[in-house]
């Protein structure tokens, strides 16, 4: 998908490009866990010991994981470099939060 994306923007820097890429796709998912979190909120079942918001929280994190490896990759190998480097530790949303990376 992200070379179609990319096709669209050709006077940009790709890096740029995949960076926004990267934007487009996250800002797709918050608003599909937010709504997908109102949903199963009201039928109660996300409670402080639920097995379901447990695995809910390990799947946004690792799906948070994924678009930073894939852009640290993507944009490792713009540069050139022989392996993509490592993602940086930063730490990413907490599930439900209001501000995305």
């Amino acid at each position: 998908m992200f070379d179609a994306y990319a096709a669209r923007y050709p006077d940009k820097e790709l890096a740029e490009v995949a960076q926004d890429f990267v934007e487009l796709i996250r800002g797709g998912f918050e608003q599909g866990y937010q709504e997908a979190e109102d949903i199963l909120n009201s039928l109660g079942v996300l409670g402080a010991d639920s097995p379901v918001a447990a695995g809910i929280a390990q799947t946004y994190e690792l799906v948070h994981k994924g678009y930073d490896d894939w852009l640290q990759a993507k944009l490792g190998a713009l540069r050139g470099d022989a392996a993509p480097s490592a993602p940086a530790d930063a730490p990413s949303a907490a599930p439900g939060s209001a501000t995305a990376p």
